[in-house]
């Protein structure tokens, strides 16, 4: 699988390592709007100008890749989901899925529309149980330890045949009339929800 990563800002570095370690996954693109960012992770990582680039829709012009790597700030998500979705990429992205609701529902509708994955990344779903939470054999799951990104890059598998529902809240999922149907919800005591 050949991916682009876009935003090269902190979060970035630890996408870098997961993908670089993952045998299965080669990012032939790296997309950063700041220039100061570019050239950083162009020093860290030993990487060529020509896979460096400033938009997504360059980085998708010159490369011929299969998803991307959403890491940048939730404002931006809509923008970089509907561009990937648009020209057939699936998108893997970092929570929250939005910081609006209706850029959110667009960007559900528009994965849905492309037939491609779009989910967001649970890393944390895959690392130890916490310790408030109760023992599997309580829970009725078998929910495994350890390996966060790793695990979920490992499971993107063939994507197009995968809608990866194990792994994510995935773009096909309904609650309601809404295109959402989260898994579990945790709320801050006294949250408004409405």
């Amino acid at each position: 699988m050949r991916g682009i990563l876009v935003g090269l800002g902190g979060r970035s570095r630890s996408w870098y390592e997961v993908c670089r370690r993952n045998p299965s996954v080669e990012l032939v693109g790296y997309v950063e709007i700041s220039p100061e960012r570019r050239q950083q992770a162009q020093e860290r990582w030993g990487l060529d100008d020509s896979v460096l680039f400033e938009s997504l829709e360059e980085a998708i012009r010159a490369t011929e890749a299969d998803f991307v790597v959403d890491v940048t700030p939730p404002a931006v998500h809509e923008r970089v989901a509907l561009t990937a979705l648009e020209h057939g990429l699936h998108v893997l992205g970092e929570k929250p899925l939005s910081d609006d609701f209706e850029a959110a529902k667009r960007m559900v509708r528009a994965a849905q529309e492309s037939g491609r994955v779009h989910m967001i990344t649970q890393n944390y779903r895959f690392g130890a149980v916490p310790p408030n939470d109760p023992p599997a054999s309580k829970r009725g799951d078998h929910r495994p330890a350890g390996g966060g990104h790793d695990r979920i890059l490992s499971r993107l598998g063939p994507l197009a045949g995968n809608p990866l529902r194990d792994d994510a809240l995935s773009s096909d999922h309904r609650y309601g009339d809404s295109p959402f149907r989260p898994d579990a919800v945790r709320l801050r005591p006294g949250a408004d929800c409405r």
